[in-house]
């Protein structure tokens, strides 16, 4: 999948530095996709010249919207874009691109005896190992290295050297500062997919709220991130349940703000998820809109099927009572724009660092800062409250 895995290339979701995850990449798992990975590229042989017309007008909207958008905003410049260029967006071509790639994947996930949602999962994993990413358990990067090769081979990609900081824990803010940068700036769906997976898994998948209690409709926080590798960026990160109906499904507001030497790029995202289980442990996206850079105003964004993702407020491995109680340091003062909270700081060890909470249940979701430091001085990252408060509601038009 040539166009998917250089967009997976670009951006990869935040696993935690210590493996705390379950093992999900084995010897059997990787030599399963292989196989499937095989199958799958005879059938994308087959949609290639189509996939490769769908690209050539692709670049070539973009190139006409470009000297519009220069000159003209709001409904004049949509006119224009449908009279001039065929199209208000690219939406529908990477519609029709998406179409165009499903049934090769199915037929690889087939072959590879998986269903499609793991199959998908482990094909991205597979393209961040090759595109120089470590940040995986160390039974994980054995298997990965005893298939390599073959992996190189069978996804097209050449195997890179392993990225800065890769088995740190740190790069936090540098690695969204990066998204957000270059070749981020154009948000194709595919790609603002891959920025939406890449912060969820900083907020869900790194272990960052896996103490947080369930936030009241209304009430939103404010995040700043730091990272030491990257000083000169600075994300500031606001989250907000705007409602919550009686069948559980809610509404939340994403907001990043990411400072750079080069530029400030904002992005506000509105997602609705839907409960898949009794208990709510699982949510699946099922609406979105979002208002990225370039944009006069938020629109709709197209939701991939079986997007789904963990619930706010659960995250798949939570430490005991008896373990807590061993890992709490002491307590603390942590200020939140100018209230003082009396926070119990839990610190557990991962891999060769720490990874730290500061909890309050006073405070809005009980989480009020989270720290990861390994053994060098650069792998060091930070994410604390620094505003809260009630009455959210929707920015983009979400009735």
């Amino acid at each position: 999948m040539r166009f998917r895995s250089t967009l997976l290339a670009l951006v990869a979701v935040l696993f935690t530095a210590t493996g705390a995850s379950a093992q999900s990449i084995t010897d059997d798992v990787l030599a399963a996709f292989i196989k499937g990975r095989q199958a799958e590229q005879p059938e994308l042989d087959k949609v290639g010249a189509q996939l490769d017309d769908l690209d050539r007008k692709i670049d070539e909207f973009r190139k006409c919207a470009e000297v519009i958008n220069e000159t003209m905003s709001g409904l004049k410049a949509k006119v224009a874009l449908k009279a001039k260029c065929g199209a208000t967006s690219v939406d529908g071509f990477m519609k029709d691109r998406a179409k165009l790639l499903a049934a090769p994947e199915k037929a690889g996930a087939a072959v590879a005896g998986m269903d499609l949602r793991k199959y998908a999962k482990v094909k991205e994993s597979v393209t961040m190992y090759l595109s120089g990413d470590r940040n995986f358990a160390e039974g994980e990067l054995k298997a990965f290295a005893n298939h390599a090769t073959a992996l190189s081979d069978a996804m097209g990609m050449a195997l890179a050297k392993p990225a800065g900081n890769a088995r740190g824990g740190g790069g936090v803010s540098g690695r969204v500062g990066n998204a957000l940068a270059g070749q981020m700036r154009m948000f194709t769906p595919d790609m603002t997919w891959a920025y939406v997976s890449y912060l969820w898994g900083i907020m869900y998948m790194s272990g960052a709220t896996m103490f947080e209690t369930a936030y009241q409709p209304g009430q939103w926080t404010r995040w700043q991130i730091s990272d030491a590798s990257q000083p000169d960026q600075k994300i500031v990160l606001e989250r907000a349940l705007i409602s919550r109906a009686a069948d559980k499904s809610e509404w939340w507001r994403i907001k990043t703000i990411t400072t750079s030497p080069e530029a400030t790029d904002t992005i506000t995202l509105e997602s609705q998820f839907k409960p898949l289980d009794a208990e709510g442990l699982s949510m699946q996206v099922v609406r979105m809109r979002g208002k990225l850079p370039g944009d006069t105003e938020g629109k709709e964004l197209m939701v991939p099927e079986h997007l789904t993702m963990l619930s706010m407020s659960a995250f798949p491995m939570k430490p005991t009572k008896e373990s807590i109680a061993g890992a709490t340091v002491g307590t603390e003062n942590v200020n939140v724009g100018g209230k003082g909270y009396s926070a119990k700081h839990v610190k557990f060890g991962a891999g060769t660092g720490n990874m730290e909470w500061w909890l309050a249940d006073n405070a809005p979701g009980t989480v009020l800062k989270v720290q990861f430091s390994g053994q060098e001085a650069d792998q060091k990252w930070t994410m604390q409250m620094t505003e809260s408060g009630t009455g959210a509601k929707s920015e983009l038009g979400v009735k």
